[in-house]
């Protein structure tokens, strides 16, 4: 992404940003991640469009879309709110977090911190939600696990592993419409650490322009 987009040099992690259009399907799963820009001349300058956390969070079914703030959808998420701002919710429209721009910019350092928050909470719940269905299913009581695990599969779209792992415990139980997930492939999860993500920016930007120099 070069200077004709607004942006001063070339990036490496660019923020699959989608414009919601009336005619676009609507997001069905995981979490969106709505920007209601105040200009397009914002959304080409913006922090927002490079951003590793956002990136990953992308590829892990949180959809990012910049949406007209004076549609109904905007009206609903975004209110009277002094634009920019951002909104994080669930595909039904229910707010999760709403981030407010300083000094009419949204940073997204900011955004960055309430996505990782927000998915930080729903996996420690989905975690306490495993270690309640093994303690059911230990003590006999597989009517009360077999509900707890499904809700944690039902996740697969945002949380992939934790969503494996209730699939292994379901089939011990005889549970047999799970073959998809537990056939599905093994994935890391990323590094979502600041100080290492800082890091692995710069490494990646350093190898960019060294890669544009043919060096």
């Amino acid at each position: 992404m070069g200077a004709g987009m607004g942006m001063s040099a070339p990036q490496v992690y660019n923020v699959p940003w989608r414009v919601r259009m009336p005619e676009l399907p609507p997001v069905t799963s995981g979490l969106v991640l709505y920007w209601f820009p105040s200009s397009v001349e914002e959304v080409q300058k913006s922090s927002m469009r490079t951003s590793r956390i956002l990136s990953l969070y992308a590829a892990q079914c949180v959809s990012m879309e910049i949406a007209d703030a004076a549609t109904p959808l905007g009206q609903k998420l975004g209110g009277a709110d002094k634009l920019p701002v951002a909104v994080l919710a669930t595909p039904d429209g229910d707010t999760m977090a709403k981030i407010e721009n300083q000094d009419g910019f949204l940073r997204a350092e900011r955004v960055e911190k309430i996505v990782d928050g927000e998915m930080k909470r729903r996996d420690n719940s989905l975690e306490q939600q495993l270690k309640q269905a093994k303690e059911d299913a230990k003590s006999g009581d597989s009517a009360g696990a077999i509900p707890l695990y499904r809700a944690v599969l039902d996740q697969k779209c945002l949380f992939p592993k934790r969503a494996k792992d209730a699939a292994k415990e379901l089939k011990k139980l005889g549970v047999n419409d799970v073959r998809d997930i537990l056939n599905s492939p093994d994935f890391s999860s990323p590094v979502f650490n600041a100080a290492k993500n800082a890091k692995i920016e710069r490494t990646m930007l350093r190898g960019l322009t060294a890669e544009n120099s043919a060096k």
